[in-house]
């Protein structure tokens, strides 16, 4: 399931136009690490049945509810691992995309 998360997060730094295109072997979308740490199907097997629980657990109708509920367990884990393996040094730098244009 880790190999699974970890590729899912390198989807989103690693774009390519469909998802197929990330096991390629053409060499203009051939990206090794993909297809060395899992194969094409049993990614598409695991995005297929994916489910974290049951929908009928929480109340929709609350305004105050916890929307990512479901994954908080996974989320945190994502954010403590995050924070054991980087630490920002002093000069760092955002990118202005990220940022709501002020006018």
């Amino acid at each position: 399931m880790f190999a699974f998360i970890g590729l899912s997060m390198l989807m989103g730094m690693v774009y390519k136009p469909r998802l197929h295109m990330y096991w390629s072997i053409d060499a203009i979308f051939h990206t090794d690490i993909f297809p060395t740490v899992m194969a094409r199907d049993r990614y598409l097997l695991l995005l297929r049945f994916l489910h974290f629980a049951d929908n009928t657990a929480v109340n929709v109708s609350d305004p105050e509810r916890d929307r990512l509920w479901k994954i908080r367990q996974l989320t945190e884990m994502v954010r403590t691992q995050c924070r054991v393996v980087y630490s920002p040094d002093r000069d760092l730098c955002v990118d202005e995309s990220l940022l709501l244009f002020q006018g």
